[in-house]
């Protein structure tokens, strides 16, 4: 048996657990304490990743309407990956991320770590432009659907699959 890392292959996929923050978290957590409640949940189980870094204010303040907006953009990129517009090689530079993996991962910083509205598609171009993606490339599929019809194809693997939450 070969074990090396490199025939490892990961498949990414994105499901909008939270579509509608407001229905999700504020209704759905008015009778527990409303976004101040859920914060607290969210620190307490973040509490087990010692690396990650958590805003103290979480889901308190700039509170994203949607996740589907990040999950979007994400899927753009991710469509220029397959594409060849956007490199798919590990960068070193990148603590070993693809550029696709840093964008991923950044965007998940920008929320967790910085407390920004990641459900602004403004929040999240800002995030392309600072790691010189190709904006352009980036509308282009967000204008003509490629990248709506890949968060659809995620949803339905993840009906499909049935998975109930995320990460999975």
């Amino acid at each position: 048996i070969k074990n090396d890392s490199s025939d490892i292959e990961i498949s990414y996929h994105f499901m909008p657990i939270f579509g509608n923050t407001e229905h999700r978290i504020g209704e759905g957590w008015k009778d527990k304490g409303g976004y101040a409640a859920f914060s607290q949940h969210t620190h307490k189980v973040c509490a087990a990743y010692p690396y990650l870094e958590l805003h103290k204010d979480i889901w308190q303040g700039n509170q994203p309407k949607t996740s589907a907006i990040s999950h979007l953009m994400i899927k753009a990129v991710q469509c220029l990956v397959d594409e060849g517009v956007v490199n798919n090689e590990v960068d070193s530079s990148l603590q070993h991320r693809t550029q696709f993996e840093e964008f991923v991962w950044q965007v998940r910083l920008a929320f967790f770590r910085d407390a920004k509205d990641i459900g602004n598609m403004q929040v999240l171009m800002g995030i392309a432009r600072a790691m010189q993606l190709p904006l352009a490339e980036i509308q282009r599929v967000l204008d003509d659907g490629t990248a709506l019809a890949a968060v659809c194809r995620d949803i339905e693997l993840r009906d499909g699959f049935r998975v109930e939450g995320s990460p999975t």
